[in-house]
């Protein structure tokens, strides 16, 4: 019962790590209820009209769609853990510019960039986490996406009432950097690495994620 355990925490890590880019991309989605308020009535470095609120609201969500859209070309070459590490990429950049940005333009191409992000981190992590647990434990696993959903529109809500827009979106920076800085180190799905033929590899990481005697049956299947 023991072993089982310990040889069990690998997926456990690996589906926390991948999933936690969740929480940066649906912070996103908080981010105007606080900080429209700020860009509207002049307390900020530029002032933006009602009009400008709405579309800077909007912006995130065609980076969603193109984002979506890359996950699902690439992931099937890539592989699923590549995309996770990708969406990093776009996500940190757009805190950036919320962070450091003065202008609108630089404003509208944060908030798309994080669409971008969310759309990559949405496609990619159900798919991994679905991919490297086992049944009995798939359903917590995956559980983690709309715990992470909450603690994203949480966290933000909670920067907006204490903090200012800059502070803000640089303390949010920090999330995608811990999550390339951890999720690196995990094992690419073995379904994805036996789908490209890379049936050694594959068999690395379903050993490491389940074990020697689960691991074998399952690669034997």
């Amino acid at each position: 019962m023991f072993n089982h355990g310990v040889l069990r925490i690998s997926q456990y890590i690996s589906a926390l790590t991948g999933s936690f880019n969740i929480i940066s991309s649906e912070m996103h989605f908080g981010w105007p209820s606080s900080a429209l308020m700020m860009l509207t009535n002049g307390t900020y470095h530029f002032q933006i009209s009602a009009e400008e609120a709405s579309w800077l609201a909007v912006v995130l969500f065609p980076g969603i769609v193109v984002g979506a859209l890359v996950a699902n070309i690439l992931s099937r070459s890539f592989g699923r853990k590549s995309i996770i590490l990708m969406s990093t990429v776009p996500l940190f950049v757009s805190w950036v510019l919320l962070g450091f940005g003065r202008s609108k333009v630089i404003f509208y191409i944060g908030r798309f960039l994080g669409g971008v992000g969310g759309g990559l981190s949405f496609s990619a992590v159900p798919m991994y986490v679905g991919e490297i647990s086992e049944p009995h434990i798939r359903g917590f696993l995956s559980s983690l996406c709309p715990v992470f959903v909450v603690l994203g529109m949480f966290f933000i809500n909670l920067l907006g009432l204490y903090l200012s827009i800059s502070t803000s979106a640089l303390i949010a920076c920090g999330i995608p950097l811990f999550t390339f800085a951890t999720f690196f180190f995990m094992p690419e799905s073995p379904v994805f690495l036996m789908s490209k033929g890379n049936q050694e590899q594959a068999k690395k990481n379903l050993l490491l994620l389940r074990g020697p005697e689960n691991g074998y049956k399952e690669f034997q299947r």
